[in-house]
C-alpha cells in the first residue's frame, strides 16, 4: 500500500471550482469557498443590519489551512478585497 493512501478523504476535503480558481486565483478562491462555508452555517455566523456575519482571525484560519503561512493567508484576503 502506498504511504499517501493513508490522506485520501478520511477528513472534509476542500470543494473547489476549477472555474473560481481561474476567475480569482487558486489561493484566494480556497479562501473564499471557506469563508462562503462559513456564512452558510447558522454556528459560524450572524446577522448584523440585515447581513451575514462572521469573523475569523489569522491565526484561525491556519488552523483550518494549515498548509499556509500566515502570510499567504494575508495576501489572499488582501487578493479577495
Amino acid at each position: 500500500m502506498n504511504e499517501y493512501s493513508q490522506l485520501l478523504i478520511d477528513e472534509s476535503p476542500l470543494d473547489l471550482l476549477p472555474s473560481l480558481a481561474v476567475a480569482l486565483g487558486l489561493n484566494e478562491a480556497i479562501l473564499l469557498q471557506r469563508i462562503h462555508a462559513r456564512l452558510s452555517s447558522p454556528d459560524t455566523s450572524c446577522v448584523h443590519k440585515g447581513r451575514k456575519w462572521s469573523s475569523c482571525t489569522i491565526a484561525e484560519w491556519r488552523e483550518q489551512l494549515p498548509f499556509w503561512s500566515e502570510e499567504t493567508i494575508k495576501r489572499a484576503l488582501k487578493g479577495l478585497r
